[in-house]
């Protein structure tokens, strides 16, 4: 018999973020994302609603509301749906302990996963002590949710989203396998997963639940929606079959090597650990994926495990290459004891993405140049760490210094672009921006435009020439309004410098250098 348990995870990219960050727990939080009338809020947690948020509303407005209470600060952040979505599908991966079938729901954005619990309950001492058990490891994650347990996977969705709240049960609906049609005749329309429009058009008819649909003719029910709305009623009422698409876990690819003896031989070890890569790369190559971050466990008689780590630019099943990476690390490493066992596993792996050869190399794609350079970044990252060697993704900021974030090179999976980045102009941005604004010593000011001396590296600069000026005002959402004035300016030495003027208090900065 089919029961279908749905986990309701209510404003999911919010607690994804108050995972990461608990300080926003418990408080005002919007996500804003660039439409065409500017920054507006496309997500917000249940505080922020209390204070009149709401969705749609420009960040501007949604700021002036939460002012208006005072002792609240509005937390703005960018909405991130593929951040979100991945880790959703992490979150339905933790659930396989609960069920072998895990899904996520088709509605975006999505919030809610589905189990097939249909075969497992008696593993777990029967329904309610699973759906316990599965409460209390979403509470230890700091999770909220709600939960609908049913005999369709349409009825367990709606019970998780509108049946929650009965028979003193704040956060479960659960109807038996003979009462699950009663139990969801009384839900609202909204229940059935229908368009918006579609919504209104039903609620402007007079009808609410789904029980007001039962007795029209279905014939006109389709002449005048059609067929959707019959396709979710048969569904949700068991007359239709609706499938989960199961979220699959990341094959496991670890080999591990047990010394008879306890040994501190440090050629034995090094031929151990390159007879488990060529064995890791034969279980890649068997699923045609490549390596971007690699484990090495080295374990102690009496000492703690040491740990290694591996990461690549791009995906590699090469064994040579892969042990000499490993090479690199172990050539300045000290044993802290005898090891017993050595274990090597690929924790990020990716699909392999064949490339045939060029019998004519074409302008622009020199394969091999790429590869050099991977190289290099897989090099230096095994010798200062992959932490280390990064690059920088443009953010849509204006404030120089929050334009962009670092993001390693070696060990990320690349996920697609989430938001637009502000367009600038590279003759008129500093080759180099210093880490934070550098006060300058003003000698002589000019009301209209830059100081015409100033003191920089213990010297005294004269200008000679500058342009600008270019005006900045941002980030008041993050209640730090920046107001200022930037103005390149080349002095008497040669030099380009990129300086501003703070207009809330009158003072000159250095932020960058040209060249």
């Amino acid at each position: 018999m089919q029961r279908i348990l749905a986990l309701w995870f209510p404003v999911w990219p919010v607690q994804r973020l108050a995972r990461v960050n608990p300080k926003l727990d418990g408080q005002p939080v919007v996500l804003q994302q660039r439409r065409r009338h500017g920054q507006c809020v496309v997500v917000c947690s249940p505080e922020a609603q209390r204070l009149g948020v709401q969705t749609g509303m420009p960040v501007a407005e949604a700021t002036g509301l939460t002012r208006r209470h005072g002792r609240y600060t509005l937390h703005v952040e960018p909405y991130d749906p593929s951040t979100d979505l991945e880790a959703l599908e992490k979150l339905a991966v933790w659930c396989h302990r609960f069920s072998p079938l895990v899904g996520i729901d088709e509605i975006q954005p999505p919030e809610t996963l589905l189990l097939d619990v249909g075969g497992v309950t008696s593993l777990f001492g029967g329904e309610e002590s699973l759906i316990g058990q599965t409460r209390r490891g979403l509470q230890q994650l700091r999770l909220n949710v709600q939960m609908g347990l049913a005999s369709t996977l349409g009825a367990a969705w709606a019970l998780a989203h509108y049946g929650c709240g009965e028979a003193g049960q704040e956060h479960l609906a659960i109807a038996a396998s003979d009462q699950s049609q009663a139990s969801i005749h009384r839900l609202p329309l909204a229940a059935l997963r229908l368009p918006a429009r579609m919504l209104e058009t039903l609620q402007r008819l007079g009808l609410v639940t789904i029980a007001d649909l039962l007795p029209l003719p279905r014939g006109e029910l389709k002449a005048r929606f059609g067929g959707f709305l019959l396709k979710r009623l048969d569904q949700i009422l068991d007359q239709a079959p609706e499938m989960i698409v199961p979220v699959r876990s990341a094959p496991d690819f670890e080999v591990e090597w047990c010394f008879e003896c306890p040994t501190s031989h440090h050629n034995s070890i090094q031929l151990v650990i390159k007879q488990l890569v060529e064995r890791l790369c034969v279980l890649l190559r068997r699923h045609q994926r490549g390596v971007l971050l690699m484990i090495c466990d080295l374990h102690y008689q009496h000492a703690p495990s040491t740990h290694l780590e591996v990461g690549l630019f791009r995906p590699s099943i090469d064994p040579q290459h892969l042990f000499q990476l490993v090479h690199v690390q172990l050539e300045n490493f000290r044993l802290s004891d005898f090891v017993t066992d050595i274990s090597l596993r690929a924790t990020s792996s990716t699909p392999l993405v064949c490339r045939q050869e060029e019998f004519v190399t074409i302008k622009g794609r020199d394969y091999k140049d790429s590869s050099r350079i991977a190289s290099l970044v897989e090099k230096l990252s095994g010798r200062v760490g992959r932490l280390n060697v990064v690059r920088y993704i443009l953010q849509n900021d204006a404030q120089p210094e929050m334009a962009y974030r670092a993001e390693p090179l070696i060990g990320y999976r690349p996920r697609g672009k989430t938001c637009s980045a502000v367009s600038f102009t590279p003759l008129h941005q500093p080759l180099h921006l210093l880490p934070e604004p550098l006060l300058l010593q003003v000698m002589i000011v000019d009301a209209n435009g830059p100081p015409s001396h100033f003191q920089y590296h213990d010297q005294q600069q004269h200008v000679a020439r500058h342009w600008g000026p270019e005006r900045i005002e941002t980030g008041w959402w993050r209640q730090r309004n920046v107001r200022r004035d930037y103005y390149r300016v080349e002095t008497t030495t040669g030099q380009r410098l990129w300086i501003f003027r703070c207009l809330k208090y009158g003072s000159w900065f250095l932020h960058g250098m040209f060249g």
